[in-house]
Protein backbone atom coordinates (compact mmCIF):
# COMPACT_ATOMS: atom_id res chain seq x y z
CA UNK A 1 0.00 0.00 0.00
CA UNK A 2 1.41 3.48 -0.88
CA UNK A 3 2.95 5.45 1.95
CA UNK A 4 0.60 8.38 1.30
CA UNK A 5 -2.41 6.15 1.92
CA UNK A 6 -0.93 4.90 5.18
CA UNK A 7 -0.22 8.46 6.31
CA UNK A 8 -3.78 9.48 5.44
CA UNK A 9 -5.22 6.62 7.46
CA UNK A 10 -2.91 7.35 10.40
CA UNK A 11 -3.86 11.03 10.41
CA UNK A 12 -7.56 10.23 10.31
CA UNK A 13 -7.18 7.60 13.06
CA UNK A 14 -5.39 10.08 15.32
CA UNK A 15 -8.04 12.70 14.64
CA UNK A 16 -10.76 10.19 15.46
CA UNK A 17 -9.15 9.22 18.81
CA UNK A 18 -8.56 12.87 19.70
CA UNK A 19 -12.12 13.83 18.79
CA UNK A 20 -13.82 11.07 20.75
CA UNK A 21 -11.62 11.69 23.80
CA UNK A 22 -12.71 15.32 23.90
CA UNK A 23 -16.36 14.44 23.24
CA UNK A 24 -16.45 11.96 26.13
CA UNK A 25 -14.77 14.44 28.47
CA UNK A 26 -17.01 17.35 27.49
CA UNK A 27 -20.19 15.28 27.71
CA UNK A 28 -19.19 14.06 31.17
CA UNK A 29 -18.42 17.59 32.34
CA UNK A 30 -21.61 18.91 30.76
CA UNK A 31 -23.73 16.23 32.42
CA UNK A 32 -22.29 16.94 35.87
CA UNK A 33 -22.68 20.67 35.34
CA UNK A 34 -26.28 20.26 34.15
CA UNK A 35 -27.15 18.56 37.43
CA UNK A 36 -26.06 21.68 39.30
CA UNK A 37 -28.12 23.88 36.97
CA UNK A 38 -31.35 22.03 37.71
CA UNK A 39 -33.78 20.11 35.53
CA UNK A 40 -36.04 23.07 34.79
CA UNK A 41 -33.24 25.27 33.45
CA UNK A 42 -31.75 22.42 31.40
CA UNK A 43 -35.14 21.64 29.85
CA UNK A 44 -35.78 25.29 29.05
CA UNK A 45 -32.34 25.60 27.45
CA UNK A 46 -32.89 22.50 25.34
CA UNK A 47 -36.35 23.54 24.16
CA UNK A 48 -35.14 27.03 23.26
CA UNK A 49 -32.19 25.64 21.30
CA UNK A 50 -34.41 23.09 19.56
CA UNK A 51 -36.94 25.75 18.61
CA UNK A 52 -34.28 27.98 17.07
CA UNK A 53 -32.01 25.39 15.46
CA UNK A 54 -34.81 23.00 14.48
CA UNK A 55 -36.90 25.70 12.84
CA UNK A 56 -33.88 26.88 10.88
CA UNK A 57 -33.15 23.29 9.78
CA UNK A 58 -36.72 22.80 8.54
CA UNK A 59 -36.59 26.06 6.58
CA UNK A 60 -33.25 25.11 5.00
CA UNK A 61 -34.56 21.63 4.13
CA UNK A 62 -37.62 22.92 2.30
CA UNK A 63 -35.73 25.78 0.66
CA UNK A 64 -33.06 23.47 -0.78
CA UNK A 65 -35.31 20.46 -1.45
CA UNK A 66 -33.35 18.17 0.87
CA UNK A 67 -34.78 15.37 2.96
CA UNK A 68 -35.91 17.04 6.23
CA UNK A 69 -34.57 14.12 8.27
CA UNK A 70 -31.04 14.89 7.05
CA UNK A 71 -31.19 18.40 8.50
CA UNK A 72 -33.61 18.07 11.42
CA UNK A 73 -31.83 15.14 13.10
CA UNK A 74 -28.43 16.92 13.18
CA UNK A 75 -30.26 20.00 14.47
CA UNK A 76 -31.69 17.89 17.31
CA UNK A 77 -28.17 16.75 18.22
CA UNK A 78 -26.98 20.35 18.22
CA UNK A 79 -29.88 21.35 20.47
CA UNK A 80 -29.04 18.49 22.83
CA UNK A 81 -25.46 19.73 23.05
CA UNK A 82 -26.48 23.22 24.17
CA UNK A 83 -27.43 22.19 27.76
CA UNK A 84 -24.20 20.18 27.93
CA UNK A 85 -22.29 23.27 26.83
CA UNK A 86 -23.99 25.33 29.52
CA UNK A 87 -23.31 22.63 32.10
CA UNK A 88 -19.61 22.38 31.27
CA UNK A 89 -19.24 26.17 31.49
CA UNK A 90 -21.01 26.10 34.86
CA UNK A 91 -18.73 23.35 36.14
CA UNK A 92 -15.34 24.26 34.67
CA UNK A 93 -15.61 27.84 33.51
CA UNK A 94 -15.69 29.71 30.18
CA UNK A 95 -12.43 28.16 28.95
CA UNK A 96 -14.40 25.04 27.94
CA UNK A 97 -15.84 27.01 25.01
CA UNK A 98 -12.53 26.51 23.17
CA UNK A 99 -12.58 22.67 23.16
CA UNK A 100 -16.29 22.73 22.30
CA UNK A 101 -15.47 24.86 19.26
CA UNK A 102 -12.70 22.47 18.21
CA UNK A 103 -15.02 19.48 18.54
CA UNK A 104 -17.62 21.18 16.34
CA UNK A 105 -15.04 22.14 13.70
CA UNK A 106 -13.59 18.62 13.55
CA UNK A 107 -16.81 16.61 13.27
CA UNK A 108 -16.66 13.18 11.52
CA UNK A 109 -17.36 14.52 7.98
CA UNK A 110 -14.07 16.42 8.20
CA UNK A 111 -12.21 13.13 8.70
CA UNK A 112 -13.13 11.88 5.25
CA UNK A 113 -12.31 15.26 3.69
CA UNK A 114 -8.88 15.14 5.34
CA UNK A 115 -8.30 11.59 4.11
CA UNK A 116 -9.19 12.53 0.52
CA UNK A 117 -7.00 15.62 0.72
CA UNK A 118 -3.95 13.73 1.99
CA UNK A 119 -4.49 10.90 -0.47
CA UNK A 120 -4.45 13.26 -3.45
CA UNK A 121 -1.29 15.13 -2.43
CA UNK A 122 1.68 14.31 -4.65
CA UNK A 123 5.17 15.84 -4.80
CA UNK A 124 5.46 18.67 -7.31
CA UNK A 125 6.39 17.39 -10.76
CA UNK A 126 5.62 13.73 -10.02
CA UNK A 127 2.20 13.71 -11.67
CA UNK A 128 2.15 13.15 -15.45
CA UNK A 129 0.85 15.87 -17.71
CA UNK A 130 -2.48 15.49 -19.48
CA UNK A 131 -0.59 15.02 -22.76
CA UNK A 132 1.31 12.07 -21.24
CA UNK A 133 -1.88 10.60 -19.86
CA UNK A 134 -3.81 10.48 -23.10
CA UNK A 135 -0.81 8.94 -24.87
CA UNK A 136 0.10 6.47 -22.11
CA UNK A 137 1.12 2.99 -23.26
CA UNK A 138 -1.04 1.37 -20.57
CA UNK A 139 -4.15 2.58 -22.41
CA UNK A 140 -3.12 1.26 -25.82
CA UNK A 141 -3.16 -2.14 -27.49
CA UNK A 142 -1.53 -3.63 -30.56
CA UNK A 143 -4.56 -2.83 -32.74
CA UNK A 144 -4.15 0.02 -35.19
CA UNK A 145 -7.11 1.98 -33.81
CA UNK A 146 -5.88 1.77 -30.24
CA UNK A 147 -2.32 2.70 -31.22
CA UNK A 148 -3.42 6.25 -31.98
CA UNK A 149 -3.35 8.80 -29.13
CA UNK A 150 -6.50 9.25 -27.12
CA UNK A 151 -8.37 12.46 -27.98
CA UNK A 152 -7.21 15.58 -26.19
CA UNK A 153 -10.35 17.67 -26.51
CA UNK A 154 -14.16 17.32 -26.69
CA UNK A 155 -14.19 18.19 -30.39
CA UNK A 156 -12.36 14.96 -31.30
CA UNK A 157 -14.81 12.53 -29.67
CA UNK A 158 -17.46 12.06 -32.35
CA UNK A 159 -15.17 9.99 -34.58
CA UNK A 160 -13.88 7.71 -31.81
CA UNK A 161 -15.04 4.16 -31.36
CA UNK A 162 -17.08 3.35 -28.27
CA UNK A 163 -14.23 1.29 -26.88
CA UNK A 164 -11.87 4.25 -27.11
CA UNK A 165 -14.42 6.48 -25.38
CA UNK A 166 -14.68 3.99 -22.52
CA UNK A 167 -10.88 3.92 -22.20
CA UNK A 168 -10.78 7.71 -22.19
CA UNK A 169 -13.40 7.83 -19.43
CA UNK A 170 -11.41 5.42 -17.25
CA UNK A 171 -8.14 7.26 -17.94
CA UNK A 172 -9.55 10.62 -16.91
CA UNK A 173 -11.17 9.03 -13.84
CA UNK A 174 -7.74 8.01 -12.58
CA UNK A 175 -6.30 11.40 -13.33
CA UNK A 176 -9.00 13.37 -11.48
CA UNK A 177 -7.73 11.91 -8.21
CA UNK A 178 -4.20 13.19 -8.86
CA UNK A 179 -4.58 16.62 -10.41
CA UNK A 180 -5.16 19.81 -8.43
CA UNK A 181 -4.49 22.53 -11.03
CA UNK A 182 -7.77 24.36 -11.84
CA UNK A 183 -6.98 24.63 -15.57
CA UNK A 184 -6.22 20.92 -15.92
CA UNK A 185 -9.26 19.95 -13.85
CA UNK A 186 -11.51 22.11 -16.03
CA UNK A 187 -10.10 20.46 -19.15
CA UNK A 188 -10.59 16.99 -17.69
CA UNK A 189 -14.17 17.74 -16.64
CA UNK A 190 -15.05 19.16 -20.07
CA UNK A 191 -13.54 16.11 -21.74
CA UNK A 192 -15.41 13.71 -19.44
CA UNK A 193 -18.70 15.55 -19.90
CA UNK A 194 -18.39 15.39 -23.69
CA UNK A 195 -17.29 11.74 -23.50
CA UNK A 196 -20.31 10.73 -21.42
CA UNK A 197 -22.67 12.71 -23.66
CA UNK A 198 -21.31 10.92 -26.72
CA UNK A 199 -21.61 7.50 -25.06
CA UNK A 200 -25.16 8.27 -23.97
CA UNK A 201 -26.04 9.35 -27.50
CA UNK A 202 -24.79 6.03 -28.87
CA UNK A 203 -26.10 3.69 -26.17
CA UNK A 204 -28.48 5.49 -23.76
CA UNK A 205 -29.78 2.23 -22.29
CA UNK A 206 -26.28 0.99 -21.55
CA UNK A 207 -25.27 4.24 -19.87
CA UNK A 208 -28.40 4.23 -17.69
CA UNK A 209 -27.75 0.63 -16.65
CA UNK A 210 -24.17 1.53 -15.80
CA UNK A 211 -25.28 4.50 -13.67
CA UNK A 212 -27.81 2.29 -11.88
CA UNK A 213 -25.12 -0.32 -11.13
CA UNK A 214 -23.07 2.14 -9.08
CA UNK A 215 -19.80 0.59 -10.33
CA UNK A 216 -17.69 3.47 -11.64
CA UNK A 217 -15.15 1.17 -13.32
CA UNK A 218 -17.67 -1.09 -15.09
CA UNK A 219 -18.65 1.25 -17.92
CA UNK A 220 -17.25 -1.11 -20.56
CA UNK A 221 -19.55 -3.92 -19.42
CA UNK A 222 -22.69 -1.92 -20.11
CA UNK A 223 -21.90 0.25 -23.13
CA UNK A 224 -21.55 -1.62 -26.42
CA UNK A 225 -20.09 -0.69 -29.78
CA UNK A 226 -22.32 0.06 -32.70
CA UNK A 227 -22.56 -2.35 -35.61
CA UNK A 228 -19.64 -1.85 -38.01
CA UNK A 229 -17.87 0.45 -35.59
CA UNK A 230 -14.89 -1.67 -34.51
CA UNK A 231 -11.69 -0.76 -36.25
CA UNK A 232 -13.05 2.50 -37.63
CA UNK A 233 -10.68 5.39 -38.04
CA UNK A 234 -11.37 8.02 -35.38
CA UNK A 235 -9.91 10.70 -37.65
CA UNK A 236 -12.56 10.21 -40.31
Amino acid sequence: MPRSRWSARAAVALLRVWWWAWVVGLVAAGTLGSITLGAALVLATFLTAWALVGLNAVIVAYATGRDPHRTVVPALLVAAAVPLLAGSVELLGPWTLAPWALVVLTTPPSWERLRRHLRTQRPSGSAPSLHQIVRARSWRSAEADDARPLPRGPGQLSGCTTRRLVRLWLATSRELGRRTEPTTLDLLLDLRRACLDELERRDPTGVQRWLASGDADALGRFVHERVGEQGSDPRQ
